[in-house]
């Protein structure tokens, strides 16, 4: 591997757990993230006379200290801020620095109560994971203007209200656990953006599912926890189907089950029958128990759709969010409630979902089903023009090329 792709690799699986320490120390987001870009600047210059140090991340963060430390001096602040800085100084270029539990910290850090749940999922997501603003605000049906500025108003109001950056105790990760999951969920997904990114995507599902397996043994009694994780191995048990040998994508239900890792689905299982033990249902363990119903059809050879269905209303009561109503009319158009799915469709607020593949896909699908096959294929190839990865605007093509051929 060439050494400018082997710093880039470098960036994308260490980058985060250093600037989570970072922010940690210094107490404020933009610091942290211009010492850290500084420390990769030197390690490019550095590394290929010096060699690879032992610990990269140790080294990073050493440096990124350093950096800052001279930035405030250079402001003449150094002494009121010296014994904050002071404890890490005698840090060695080559102490890792690789704890996950230490970046869990760091999401219920900016899980702050002062924020709003989404804003904290949206902090956590940028400064904790390093997800790009834009994948963020696509993941929260926003735009990439409105994301920015949630993200500087929340970053500068607990720089300026005095709040600690030190790791909040351990018995109050409960209340700042809703938008943790978030965002461990949101990570997870971007596993799946584009759907031939190969071992970049792989490791991106790993880093979430570790992470997620982490707080379990963190938050033992936590069902939510547990409903995360078994979501989790029911999605990843499907990654080596999710793709034909032309690398375009392969929907749910034509997916070949013997390329299922039955493993992952063996694993998602009893985390969800022990997080049902608990007798607090939530929106994660519905969520894992529609997938757990996807999985039947190793068993039964079919999809139980009218399972699905009854997951995703129950899942409803608890999350009425647009994607949940979208899965729902497409779920309750497969066991012929054609009508009671357009209806619901159609009561989805569409102005801010426009740009939104998804939606446009099941407006697409649902028009299809109802016969106006014209329409349908003009949103289909409106679809094919919306951002997504690669593999899902091949199989967007494909199929509105049989559409068009069909119609």
């Amino acid at each position: 591997m060439a050494f400018r792709e082997r710093i880039d690799q470098l960036h994308r699986q260490s980058a985060a757990r250093v600037l989570g320490l970072l922010v940690a120390r210094f107490r404020q987001f933009d610091r942290a993230e211009d010492a850290l870009a500084e420390a990769f600047e030197q390690a490019v210059r550095v590394w290929p006379e010096q060699g690879w140090p032992n610990q990269p991340e140790a080294w990073l963060y050493q440096v990124a200290v350093r950096a800052e430390l001279d930035r405030q001096k250079h402001r003449a602040v150094h002494q009121r801020i010296a014994p904050i800085l002071q404890s890490d100084d005698a840090v060695e270029h080559d102490e890792p620095i690789t704890e996950r539990d230490q970046r869990l910290a760091m999401f219920f850090l900016c899980a702050h109560p002062s924020l709003s749940v989404d804003t904290q999922a949206l902090l956590i997501l940028r400064y904790c994971a390093l997800v790009p603003t834009a994948n963020i605000a696509q993941a929260f049906l926003l735009d990439v203007e409105t994301a920015t500025r949630r993200l500087h108003r929340a970053k500068t109001k607990l720089e300026l209200t005095g709040v600690s950056f030190a790791a909040p105790d351990r018995v109050d990760w409960a209340y700042r656990l809703p938008p943790v999951l978030a965002a461990l969920e949101v990570l997870f997904d971007q596993s799946y953006a584009d759907l031939g990114g190969g071992r970049e995507a792989e490791s991106l599902a790993r880093d979430a599912m570790q992470l997620t397996l982490t707080l379990i043994e963190l938050m033992p009694d936590e069902p939510e926890v547990l409903g995360l994780a078994s979501l989790m191995c029911f999605c990843e048990s499907r990654r080596p189907a999710r793709l034909d040998d032309s690398g375009h994508m392969v929907s749910l239900d034509e997916q070949d089950t013997t390329r299922w890792h039955t493993s992952l689905i063996r694993r998602g299982a009893p985390y969800l029958k022990r997080a049902s033990t608990f007798g607090k249902p939530g929106p994660y363990q519905w969520r894992a128990a529609i997938h757990a119903a996807h999985a039947r059809r190793l068993e039964l050879g079919e999809t139980p759709w009218a399972d699905i269905v009854q997951g995703y209303r129950m899942l409803a009561v608890l999350d009425d969010s647009p994607m949940v109503q979208i899965n729902l009319a497409l779920a309750e158009a497969r066991i012929n409630q054609h009508e009671q799915a357009w209806l619901r469709f159609q009561a989805i607020d569409g102005k801010p979902l426009r740009h939104f593949r998804p939606y446009v896909l099941a407006e697409a699908e649902l028009l299809w089903q109802r016969g106006e096959r014209e329409h349908a294929c003009e949103r289909l190839a409106l679809a094919a023009l919306l951002p997504g990865g690669h593999a899902e605007t091949a199989f967007i093509n494909t199929k509105l090329s049989g559409w068009r051929q069909g119609s």
